[in-house]
């Protein structure tokens, strides 16, 4: 049975919030694409009160605030739409985002997309599954938040294979921008002891992980090693 969040994010996904903007014949006008290359460092405090951002393709890393550490990185992918406050003090201070593969997003001009959803009464359809969406990922950084170092290091393993290439029943491929640098960035621990963690992954036959994409060669027993340590399961 569909879940009701899935149900929330067939609503909310990309290819419907933009069919039902081009309805109207201004959409040209107030919405662009951007094309975004690996690596990309995008400050995005100029975009408060002037657009939304619907990701159509790509991953990126959002820090909400640039003097922040590193552990406060939200991760983004497709679908996801950047809801930034409308008011002169925004919640999050000064924003930024990093590209971590070639993507594409959607800037929404806010008048217009705001019009569009009130006359057209998309709010619920649109709005609440993506506020929904930011409320995940924010749970997500808590319960990561609460785990041992080598906790945080298998919960993020876990949820990149969400984002994988499913090989077969047992085996994973990792998203291809997935390294020791970004393992240890999200999992907030040093990039030696990240490297430490997956050599006893390999050494279990669990991972394969000296060239990219890093692959989870049997994904029933990593099921079981986070089952036995107690790290909370991302559905």
């Amino acid at each position: 049975m569909m879940s009701s969040q899935n149900i929330f994010n067939t609503f909310s996904s990309v290819q419907l919030i933009l069919d039902e903007l081009k309805k109207n014949r201004l959409f040209a006008d107030y919405c662009y694409q951007e094309r975004i290359s690996k690596g990309d460092v995008l400050d995005l405090k100029n975009n408060y009160n002037n657009y939304f951002l619907l990701i159509e393709y790509g991953f990126f890393k959002l820090n909400p605030d640039i003097n922040y550490s590193s552990k406060a990185q939200i991760f983004l992918h497709k679908g996801d739409l950047l809801l930034f406050s409308s008011q002169p003090q925004p919640i999050f201070g000064h924003p930024v985002c990093v590209a971590l593969s070639d993507a594409i997003w959607w800037k929404l001009d806010v008048t217009f997309f705001k019009a569009v959803l009130f006359a057209e009464n998309l709010t619920n359809s649109i709005l609440i599954p993506g506020l929904n969406s930011m409320q995940e990922k924010l749970y997500i950084h808590y319960l990561k938040g609460g785990l041992n170092a080598r906790g945080r290091i298998l919960f993020v393993i876990q949820h990149m294979e969400k984002f994988g290439f499913l090989v077969n029943k047992n085996n994973i491929e990792l998203p291809l921008f997935f390294n020791h640098n970004i393992l240890a960035e999200f999992s907030g621990t040093s990039k030696g002891y990240a490297i430490e963690t997956l050599y006893d992954l390999r050494k279990q036959g669990i991972l394969l992980s000296k060239k990219k994409p890093w692959v989870i060669t049997d994904r029933e027993k990593f099921k079981s090693i986070c089952i036995k340590e107690n790290i909370p399961p991302i559905t």
